[in-house]
Protein backbone atom coordinates (compact mmCIF):
# COMPACT_ATOMS: atom_id res chain seq x y z
CA UNK A 1 0.00 0.00 0.00
CA UNK A 2 1.29 3.43 -0.82
CA UNK A 3 2.31 5.63 2.06
CA UNK A 4 2.80 9.36 1.70
CA UNK A 5 3.48 10.14 5.33
CA UNK A 6 6.40 12.40 4.43
CA UNK A 7 4.58 14.38 1.76
CA UNK A 8 4.27 18.15 2.15
CA UNK A 9 0.67 19.11 2.81
CA UNK A 10 -1.54 21.93 1.63
CA UNK A 11 -3.87 23.42 4.21
CA UNK A 12 -6.87 25.08 2.58
CA UNK A 13 -9.33 26.89 4.86
CA UNK A 14 -12.30 27.97 2.79
CA UNK A 15 -10.90 27.92 -0.74
CA UNK A 16 -13.23 26.14 -3.14
CA UNK A 17 -11.76 25.07 -6.45
CA UNK A 18 -14.65 25.05 -8.89
CA UNK A 19 -14.28 22.74 -11.81
CA UNK A 20 -11.11 21.03 -10.60
CA UNK A 21 -10.69 17.72 -12.40
CA UNK A 22 -11.32 14.80 -10.07
CA UNK A 23 -9.23 11.66 -10.12
CA UNK A 24 -10.44 8.32 -8.90
CA UNK A 25 -8.15 8.37 -5.86
CA UNK A 26 -9.97 11.32 -4.36
CA UNK A 27 -12.19 10.99 -1.34
CA UNK A 28 -14.37 13.41 0.60
CA UNK A 29 -14.89 13.29 4.35
CA UNK A 30 -17.83 15.18 5.82
CA UNK A 31 -17.01 16.29 9.35
CA UNK A 32 -13.77 17.45 10.91
CA UNK A 33 -14.22 15.87 14.32
CA UNK A 34 -12.44 12.92 15.94
CA UNK A 35 -13.60 10.27 13.43
CA UNK A 36 -13.25 12.51 10.38
CA UNK A 37 -9.76 13.74 11.27
CA UNK A 38 -8.55 10.23 12.05
CA UNK A 39 -9.96 8.90 8.79
CA UNK A 40 -8.25 11.71 6.88
CA UNK A 41 -4.85 10.71 8.30
CA UNK A 42 -5.28 7.02 7.53
CA UNK A 43 -6.62 7.71 4.04
CA UNK A 44 -3.75 10.13 3.42
CA UNK A 45 -1.22 7.51 4.48
CA UNK A 46 -2.78 5.14 1.96
CA UNK A 47 -2.05 7.61 -0.81
CA UNK A 48 -5.56 8.95 -1.29
CA UNK A 49 -6.22 12.62 -2.01
CA UNK A 50 -8.41 13.66 0.87
CA UNK A 51 -10.74 16.64 1.24
CA UNK A 52 -12.35 17.24 4.64
CA UNK A 53 -15.44 19.45 4.72
CA UNK A 54 -16.31 21.01 8.07
CA UNK A 55 -19.32 23.27 8.62
CA UNK A 56 -17.73 25.06 11.59
CA UNK A 57 -15.07 27.72 11.34
CA UNK A 58 -12.85 25.50 13.51
CA UNK A 59 -12.00 21.81 13.41
CA UNK A 60 -12.41 19.32 16.27
CA UNK A 61 -14.64 21.52 18.44
CA UNK A 62 -16.24 18.59 20.28
CA UNK A 63 -12.96 16.67 20.52
CA UNK A 64 -11.38 19.68 22.22
CA UNK A 65 -13.88 19.60 25.09
CA UNK A 66 -14.00 15.84 25.67
CA UNK A 67 -12.87 14.54 29.03
CA UNK A 68 -13.45 18.01 30.51
CA UNK A 69 -10.89 19.37 28.09
CA UNK A 70 -8.35 16.61 28.76
CA UNK A 71 -9.46 14.08 26.09
CA UNK A 72 -9.63 10.47 27.22
CA UNK A 73 -8.34 9.00 23.91
CA UNK A 74 -8.84 5.31 24.73
CA UNK A 75 -8.72 2.70 27.49
CA UNK A 76 -5.95 0.13 28.14
CA UNK A 77 -8.38 -2.60 29.24
CA UNK A 78 -8.05 -6.06 27.75
CA UNK A 79 -10.28 -7.18 24.90
CA UNK A 80 -12.86 -8.88 27.10
CA UNK A 81 -13.23 -5.87 29.39
CA UNK A 82 -13.23 -3.51 26.43
CA UNK A 83 -16.19 -5.20 24.80
CA UNK A 84 -18.11 -5.32 28.08
CA UNK A 85 -17.98 -1.52 27.96
CA UNK A 86 -19.56 -1.28 24.53
CA UNK A 87 -23.21 -0.82 25.33
CA UNK A 88 -24.82 -1.23 21.91
CA UNK A 89 -23.87 -3.51 19.01
CA UNK A 90 -20.55 -4.72 20.35
CA UNK A 91 -20.44 -7.67 17.93
CA UNK A 92 -20.56 -5.29 14.99
CA UNK A 93 -17.38 -3.68 16.32
CA UNK A 94 -15.29 -6.88 16.31
CA UNK A 95 -13.90 -6.38 12.80
CA UNK A 96 -12.92 -2.75 13.30
CA UNK A 97 -11.32 -3.50 16.66
CA UNK A 98 -9.34 -6.38 15.15
CA UNK A 99 -7.91 -4.01 12.52
CA UNK A 100 -7.17 -1.14 14.90
CA UNK A 101 -7.46 -1.62 18.67
CA UNK A 102 -6.81 0.44 21.80
CA UNK A 103 -3.10 -0.40 21.88
CA UNK A 104 -2.83 0.68 18.24
CA UNK A 105 -4.39 4.01 19.19
CA UNK A 106 -1.75 4.58 21.84
CA UNK A 107 1.04 3.68 19.42
CA UNK A 108 -0.48 5.94 16.79
CA UNK A 109 -0.50 9.06 18.95
CA UNK A 110 2.87 8.36 20.55
CA UNK A 111 4.36 7.97 17.07
CA UNK A 112 3.04 11.47 16.37
CA UNK A 113 4.99 12.71 19.37
CA UNK A 114 2.03 12.92 21.76
CA UNK A 115 3.07 11.53 25.15
CA UNK A 116 0.32 9.61 26.95
CA UNK A 117 -0.42 8.49 30.51
CA UNK A 118 -2.73 5.90 32.03
CA UNK A 119 -4.99 6.88 34.91
CA UNK A 120 -7.56 5.21 37.16
CA UNK A 121 -9.79 2.73 35.37
CA UNK A 122 -7.33 2.32 32.50
CA UNK A 123 -8.22 5.70 31.00
CA UNK A 124 -5.59 7.13 28.66
CA UNK A 125 -4.91 10.87 28.48
CA UNK A 126 -2.21 13.06 26.95
CA UNK A 127 0.41 13.88 29.57
CA UNK A 128 -0.27 17.56 28.89
CA UNK A 129 -3.92 17.11 29.95
CA UNK A 130 -4.86 19.16 26.88
CA UNK A 131 -7.43 17.84 24.42
CA UNK A 132 -6.20 20.42 21.93
CA UNK A 133 -2.87 18.56 21.75
CA UNK A 134 -4.75 15.50 20.46
CA UNK A 135 -6.59 17.42 17.75
CA UNK A 136 -3.47 19.34 16.74
CA UNK A 137 -1.52 16.10 16.39
CA UNK A 138 -4.18 14.80 13.99
CA UNK A 139 -4.44 18.04 12.03
CA UNK A 140 -0.68 18.48 11.70
CA UNK A 141 -0.26 14.91 10.45
CA UNK A 142 -3.10 15.38 7.97
CA UNK A 143 -1.48 18.58 6.68
CA UNK A 144 1.81 16.71 6.11
CA UNK A 145 -0.11 14.16 4.05
CA UNK A 146 -1.67 16.76 1.77
CA UNK A 147 -5.17 16.61 3.24
CA UNK A 148 -7.19 19.67 2.26
CA UNK A 149 -9.47 21.18 4.86
CA UNK A 150 -12.47 23.26 3.83
CA UNK A 151 -13.88 25.00 6.90
CA UNK A 152 -17.18 26.86 7.09
CA UNK A 153 -18.41 24.49 4.37
CA UNK A 154 -21.69 22.80 5.39
CA UNK A 155 -22.94 20.01 3.17
CA UNK A 156 -26.36 21.10 1.94
CA UNK A 157 -27.33 18.12 -0.16
CA UNK A 158 -26.09 14.73 -1.23
CA UNK A 159 -27.06 13.00 -4.49
CA UNK A 160 -26.30 9.48 -5.68
CA UNK A 161 -25.42 9.54 -9.38
CA UNK A 162 -26.71 6.77 -11.65
CA UNK A 163 -23.32 6.69 -13.34
CA UNK A 164 -21.69 6.13 -9.95
CA UNK A 165 -20.34 8.31 -7.18
CA UNK A 166 -21.81 11.14 -5.16
CA UNK A 167 -22.49 14.80 -5.92
CA UNK A 168 -22.06 17.06 -2.92
CA UNK A 169 -23.74 20.44 -2.80
CA UNK A 170 -22.13 23.21 -0.75
CA UNK A 171 -23.00 26.90 -0.52
CA UNK A 172 -19.92 27.48 -2.71
CA UNK A 173 -20.91 24.97 -5.41
CA UNK A 174 -20.96 21.26 -6.24
CA UNK A 175 -18.30 18.56 -6.31
CA UNK A 176 -18.31 14.91 -7.28
CA UNK A 177 -16.55 12.03 -5.51
CA UNK A 178 -16.45 8.30 -6.09
CA UNK A 179 -15.94 7.67 -2.36
CA UNK A 180 -17.46 9.53 0.56
CA UNK A 181 -17.12 9.14 4.34
CA UNK A 182 -19.82 10.64 6.58
CA UNK A 183 -18.38 11.54 10.01
CA UNK A 184 -20.83 14.16 11.22
CA UNK A 185 -21.27 12.91 14.80
CA UNK A 186 -24.57 12.73 16.67
CA UNK A 187 -26.81 15.36 18.26
CA UNK A 188 -25.06 15.89 21.59
CA UNK A 189 -23.27 19.19 22.21
CA UNK A 190 -24.99 20.94 19.27
CA UNK A 191 -22.98 24.12 19.86
CA UNK A 192 -19.96 22.18 18.59
CA UNK A 193 -21.75 21.45 15.32
CA UNK A 194 -23.23 18.05 16.19
CA UNK A 195 -26.76 18.73 15.01
CA UNK A 196 -27.71 15.40 13.46
CA UNK A 197 -26.82 16.23 9.84
CA UNK A 198 -25.67 12.68 9.15
CA UNK A 199 -29.08 11.32 10.10
CA UNK A 200 -30.73 13.55 7.53
CA UNK A 201 -28.37 12.34 4.81
CA UNK A 202 -29.07 8.75 5.82
CA UNK A 203 -32.83 9.36 5.62
CA UNK A 204 -32.52 10.88 2.16
CA UNK A 205 -30.59 7.82 1.02
CA UNK A 206 -33.37 5.63 2.49
CA UNK A 207 -31.09 3.93 5.00
CA UNK A 208 -32.49 2.35 8.14
CA UNK A 209 -32.09 4.64 11.10
CA UNK A 210 -32.39 3.81 14.80
CA UNK A 211 -34.00 6.80 16.57
CA UNK A 212 -31.26 9.10 17.90
CA UNK A 213 -31.55 9.60 21.65
CA UNK A 214 -29.41 10.76 24.57
CA UNK A 215 -26.88 8.50 26.27
CA UNK A 216 -24.42 9.26 29.04
CA UNK A 217 -26.81 11.91 30.25
CA UNK A 218 -28.31 12.92 33.65
CA UNK A 219 -31.81 11.73 34.60
CA UNK A 220 -34.85 13.70 35.76
CA UNK A 221 -36.82 12.42 38.76
CA UNK A 222 -40.50 12.89 39.54
CA UNK A 223 -40.33 13.44 43.30
CA UNK A 224 -39.68 17.07 44.15
CA UNK A 225 -38.62 16.22 47.72
CA UNK A 226 -35.49 14.71 46.25
CA UNK A 227 -34.39 18.14 45.04
CA UNK A 228 -33.50 19.01 48.64
CA UNK A 229 -30.46 16.77 48.19
CA UNK A 230 -29.07 18.97 45.40
CA UNK A 231 -25.27 18.95 45.41
CA UNK A 232 -24.92 15.80 47.52
CA UNK A 233 -22.48 13.25 46.12
CA UNK A 234 -22.62 9.62 47.29
CA UNK A 235 -19.81 7.12 46.83
CA UNK A 236 -19.93 3.33 46.84
CA UNK A 237 -23.68 3.06 46.32
CA UNK A 238 -25.66 0.80 44.01
CA UNK A 239 -28.34 2.18 41.71
CA UNK A 240 -30.85 -0.24 40.20
CA UNK A 241 -33.45 0.74 37.61
CA UNK A 242 -36.55 -1.35 36.94
CA UNK A 243 -39.90 -1.12 35.21
CA UNK A 244 -42.98 -0.76 37.39
CA UNK A 245 -43.60 -4.44 36.64
CA UNK A 246 -40.28 -5.35 38.21
CA UNK A 247 -38.22 -6.04 35.07
CA UNK A 248 -34.65 -4.92 35.67
CA UNK A 249 -33.41 -2.29 33.20
CA UNK A 250 -29.91 -1.94 34.61
CA UNK A 251 -27.75 -1.65 37.71
CA UNK A 252 -24.39 -0.09 38.54
CA UNK A 253 -22.12 0.51 41.52
CA UNK A 254 -20.08 3.63 42.20
CA UNK A 255 -20.62 7.36 42.60
CA UNK A 256 -23.88 9.27 42.17
CA UNK A 257 -24.79 12.96 42.40
CA UNK A 258 -28.10 14.60 43.30
CA UNK A 259 -28.98 17.69 41.27
CA UNK A 260 -31.70 20.34 41.07
CA UNK A 261 -33.61 18.16 38.57
CA UNK A 262 -32.72 14.65 39.69
CA UNK A 263 -29.54 12.60 39.52
CA UNK A 264 -26.22 12.59 37.72
CA UNK A 265 -22.72 11.22 38.30
CA UNK A 266 -20.92 8.19 36.80
CA UNK A 267 -23.42 5.42 37.58
CA UNK A 268 -26.36 7.56 36.47
CA UNK A 269 -24.70 8.32 33.17
CA UNK A 270 -23.83 4.67 32.57
CA UNK A 271 -27.47 3.65 33.08
CA UNK A 272 -29.03 6.50 31.10
CA UNK A 273 -28.64 4.81 27.74
CA UNK A 274 -30.66 1.82 28.95
CA UNK A 275 -33.37 4.28 30.05
CA UNK A 276 -33.43 5.84 26.58
CA UNK A 277 -33.72 2.38 25.03
CA UNK A 278 -36.57 1.46 27.39
CA UNK A 279 -38.54 4.63 26.63
CA UNK A 280 -38.42 3.86 22.91
CA UNK A 281 -40.80 0.97 23.66
CA UNK A 282 -42.53 2.09 26.85
CA UNK A 283 -43.80 5.46 28.03
CA UNK A 284 -44.02 4.40 31.66
CA UNK A 285 -41.71 5.91 34.29
CA UNK A 286 -38.82 3.90 35.71
CA UNK A 287 -38.42 2.88 39.36
CA UNK A 288 -34.99 3.78 40.77
CA UNK A 289 -33.75 2.00 43.87
CA UNK A 290 -30.64 3.19 45.66
CA UNK A 291 -28.78 0.80 47.93
CA UNK A 292 -26.94 3.13 50.29
CA UNK A 293 -25.09 0.28 52.02
CA UNK A 294 -24.49 -2.34 49.33
CA UNK A 295 -21.84 -4.24 51.30
CA UNK A 296 -24.19 -4.90 54.23
CA UNK A 297 -27.27 -7.14 54.42
CA UNK A 298 -30.52 -6.15 56.12
CA UNK A 299 -29.58 -8.26 59.15
CA UNK A 300 -26.14 -6.65 59.36
CA UNK A 301 -27.66 -3.18 59.16
CA UNK A 302 -30.09 -3.94 61.99
CA UNK A 303 -27.17 -5.18 64.07
CA UNK A 304 -25.23 -2.00 63.23
CA UNK A 305 -28.19 0.15 64.31
CA UNK A 306 -28.45 -1.71 67.61
CA UNK A 307 -24.74 -1.18 68.31
CA UNK A 308 -25.08 2.54 67.65
CA UNK A 309 -28.13 2.71 69.96
CA UNK A 310 -26.18 1.02 72.73
CA UNK A 311 -23.46 3.66 72.39
CA UNK A 312 -25.89 6.60 72.46
CA UNK A 313 -29.19 5.38 73.98
CA UNK A 314 -30.47 8.82 74.95
CA UNK A 315 -29.69 10.55 71.65
CA UNK A 316 -32.30 11.12 68.97
CA UNK A 317 -32.81 9.20 65.75
CA UNK A 318 -31.40 12.14 63.78
CA UNK A 319 -28.12 11.78 65.65
CA UNK A 320 -28.14 8.03 65.13
CA UNK A 321 -28.56 8.30 61.37
CA UNK A 322 -25.70 10.78 61.07
CA UNK A 323 -23.42 7.81 61.76
CA UNK A 324 -24.80 6.08 58.69
CA UNK A 325 -25.62 8.86 56.23
CA UNK A 326 -24.36 12.31 55.20
CA UNK A 327 -25.91 14.92 57.46
CA UNK A 328 -27.70 16.66 54.57
CA UNK A 329 -29.49 13.42 53.71
CA UNK A 330 -30.78 12.43 57.15
CA UNK A 331 -33.98 14.50 57.21
CA UNK A 332 -35.02 13.45 53.69
CA UNK A 333 -34.27 9.81 54.48
CA UNK A 334 -36.35 9.79 57.68
CA UNK A 335 -39.31 11.28 55.82
CA UNK A 336 -38.88 8.53 53.23
CA UNK A 337 -39.13 5.75 55.85
CA UNK A 338 -41.84 7.59 57.80
CA UNK A 339 -40.05 8.03 61.14
CA UNK A 340 -39.81 11.07 63.41
CA UNK A 341 -36.26 12.37 63.82
CA UNK A 342 -36.83 13.56 67.39
CA UNK A 343 -37.54 10.04 68.54
CA UNK A 344 -35.16 8.86 71.27
CA UNK A 345 -33.06 5.87 70.25
CA UNK A 346 -34.17 3.64 73.13
CA UNK A 347 -37.79 4.03 72.05
CA UNK A 348 -37.14 2.56 68.60
CA UNK A 349 -39.09 -0.64 68.11
CA UNK A 350 -38.01 -3.73 66.25
CA UNK A 351 -40.27 -2.59 63.43
CA UNK A 352 -38.63 0.88 63.38
CA UNK A 353 -35.18 -0.67 63.06
CA UNK A 354 -36.40 -2.88 60.22
CA UNK A 355 -37.81 0.20 58.46
CA UNK A 356 -34.47 2.01 58.76
CA UNK A 357 -32.51 -0.98 57.47
CA UNK A 358 -34.93 -1.49 54.59
CA UNK A 359 -34.75 2.19 53.66
CA UNK A 360 -30.96 2.08 53.55
CA UNK A 361 -31.19 -0.80 51.07
CA UNK A 362 -34.18 0.48 49.10
CA UNK A 363 -34.13 4.28 48.94
CA UNK A 364 -36.56 4.64 46.04
CA UNK A 365 -37.77 7.31 43.63
CA UNK A 366 -39.13 7.63 40.11
CA UNK A 367 -37.16 8.50 36.98
CA UNK A 368 -39.39 10.11 34.36
CA UNK A 369 -37.03 11.20 31.57
CA UNK A 370 -33.50 12.01 30.53
CA UNK A 371 -32.12 15.50 30.24
CA UNK A 372 -32.15 16.79 26.64
CA UNK A 373 -29.80 15.25 24.07
CA UNK A 374 -27.93 18.54 23.87
CA UNK A 375 -26.72 17.84 27.43
CA UNK A 376 -25.69 14.26 26.66
CA UNK A 377 -22.07 13.22 26.25
CA UNK A 378 -22.98 11.02 23.30
CA UNK A 379 -25.94 10.15 21.11
CA UNK A 380 -27.31 6.63 21.03
CA UNK A 381 -29.02 5.35 17.88
CA UNK A 382 -28.14 6.41 14.36
CA UNK A 383 -27.47 4.64 11.08
CA UNK A 384 -28.47 1.00 11.52
CA UNK A 385 -25.57 -1.45 11.60
CA UNK A 386 -27.65 -3.67 9.30
CA UNK A 387 -27.01 -1.15 6.52
CA UNK A 388 -23.21 -1.33 6.91
CA UNK A 389 -20.46 -3.82 6.17
CA UNK A 390 -18.72 -4.28 9.57
CA UNK A 391 -15.35 -4.84 7.90
CA UNK A 392 -15.33 -1.60 5.92
CA UNK A 393 -18.16 0.63 7.26
CA UNK A 394 -19.42 0.87 3.68
CA UNK A 395 -23.17 1.05 3.07
CA UNK A 396 -24.13 -2.29 1.53
CA UNK A 397 -26.57 -0.71 -0.92
CA UNK A 398 -24.42 2.35 -1.75
CA UNK A 399 -20.93 1.44 -3.01
CA UNK A 400 -18.33 4.00 -2.05
CA UNK A 401 -20.37 5.50 0.81
CA UNK A 402 -19.15 5.03 4.41
CA UNK A 403 -20.45 6.04 7.85
CA UNK A 404 -18.18 6.23 10.91
CA UNK A 405 -18.17 7.31 14.53
CA UNK A 406 -21.10 8.54 16.56
CA UNK A 407 -23.47 8.75 13.58
CA UNK A 408 -23.61 4.91 13.67
CA UNK A 409 -25.97 3.05 16.02
CA UNK A 410 -23.22 2.03 18.39
CA UNK A 411 -22.17 3.51 21.73
CA UNK A 412 -20.16 2.72 24.83
CA UNK A 413 -19.74 3.72 28.45
CA UNK A 414 -17.36 6.45 29.61
CA UNK A 415 -13.66 5.78 29.95
CA UNK A 416 -12.24 6.34 26.46
CA UNK A 417 -14.35 3.67 24.77
CA UNK A 418 -16.40 5.98 22.57
CA UNK A 419 -13.36 7.66 21.07
CA UNK A 420 -11.91 4.24 20.32
CA UNK A 421 -15.13 3.43 18.44
CA UNK A 422 -14.55 6.57 16.38
CA UNK A 423 -10.89 5.78 15.65
CA UNK A 424 -11.42 2.11 14.83
CA UNK A 425 -14.38 2.67 12.51
CA UNK A 426 -12.47 5.52 10.85
CA UNK A 427 -9.52 3.21 10.25
CA UNK A 428 -11.80 0.54 8.71
CA UNK A 429 -13.55 3.06 6.48
CA UNK A 430 -10.31 4.61 5.22
CA UNK A 431 -8.99 1.19 4.25
CA UNK A 432 -12.39 0.26 2.83
CA UNK A 433 -12.39 3.39 0.68
CA UNK A 434 -8.84 2.69 -0.51
CA UNK A 435 -9.79 -0.84 -1.55
CA UNK A 436 -12.97 0.34 -3.24
CA UNK A 437 -11.23 3.05 -5.26
CA UNK A 438 -8.42 0.69 -6.18
CA UNK A 439 -10.96 -1.75 -7.60
CA UNK A 440 -12.73 1.08 -9.42
CA UNK A 441 -9.50 2.06 -11.14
Amino acid sequence: MPNNSNARGIFATSVFLQGESMKNNQIAIIGGGSAGLFASVIAGRLGLKVSVYEKNTKLARKLNITGKGRCNVTNVSDKETFFKNIRRNAKFFYSSYAKFNNRDTMDFFEDLGLALKVERGGRVFPISDKASDVSLALIDEAKKLGVKFYKNMPLLDLTVEESGGYTLKFPQGKRHYSALIIATGGKSYPLTGSTGDGYQFAKKLELDLEPPRPALVPLVVEEKWLYHLQGLSLKNVRLTLSSKQGKKIGTDFGEMLFTHFGISGPITLSLSGACSDYWLKEEAPILAELDLKPTLSLEQLVARLEREIEKEPKKTLVTLMRHLLPQSMVEVFLKFVGLEGKKVNTTLSKKDKAKLAWGLKHFSFTVKETRPVKEAIITSGGVSIKALDPKTMMVKSKPGLFFIGEVIDMDAYTGGYNLQLAFSTAYSAAHGAYTYLKEEN
